[in-house]
């Protein structure tokens, strides 16, 4: 059960990356260049933050079996609070960020909630996976699945490279 729960959960983390590429690489990086605009920086640093939590969440979603069930659990639990409240922050930070260019495009709403969605129940099924291997269920993911997180930890790893040497540029418009 803990095995299909696993499949199910990087098959969603998968669709979470497909409709994340679209926000944070097509409309933050690209089409607002949030990290360039004064006014946006803030916004940056916290999609940056989630960033560079995200593959910590993965390795301890998907790799971590050698870890005691019930601290994988804690560890797991910790990240999703703490990308948690970053992207609560994030939601705060945005109708400010986001004034100077009319606000949030609308389409950009809709890509906000899929993302939102698909990351939020990739997280349910392997919090839940996790929770029956504290009851005897088996801990370790199958191949299959333990070869697509590091795919998905490497890239992950890559965009949160990407959104901090972005900050390292110098701020152009406002």
């Amino acid at each position: 059960m803990a095995d299909t729960l696993l499949r199910i959960s990087v098959v969603l983390w998968v669709a979470t990356f497909a409709v994340g590429a679209v926000d944070g690489l097509y409309y933050h990086l690209i089409k607002l260049r949030l990290h360039q605009r004064a006014g946006s920086r803030t916004e940056h640093v916290a999609h940056s933050l989630r960033a560079l939590l995200l593959p910590l969440t993965l390795w301890a979603a998907f790799v971590a079996t050698d870890l005691a069930p019930a601290a994988r659990l804690g560890l797991l639990l910790a990240l999703i609070a703490a990308d948690l409240g970053v992207a609560v922050w994030d939601v705060i930070l945005e109708s400010k960020s986001r004034r100077a260019l009319g606000g949030l495009p609308h389409v950009e709403y809709f890509v906000h909630v899929a993302a939102t969605a698909a990351h939020s129940a990739a997280e349910a099924f392997v919090v839940a996976a996790v929770v029956l291997t504290l009851r005897g269920g088996a801990g370790s993911a199958p191949a299959v699945v333990v070869g697509l997180a590091w795919i998905l930890i490497v890239g992950s790893t890559l965009v949160g490279a990407v959104h901090v040497l972005a900050l390292a540029r110098p701020q152009t418009e406002r």
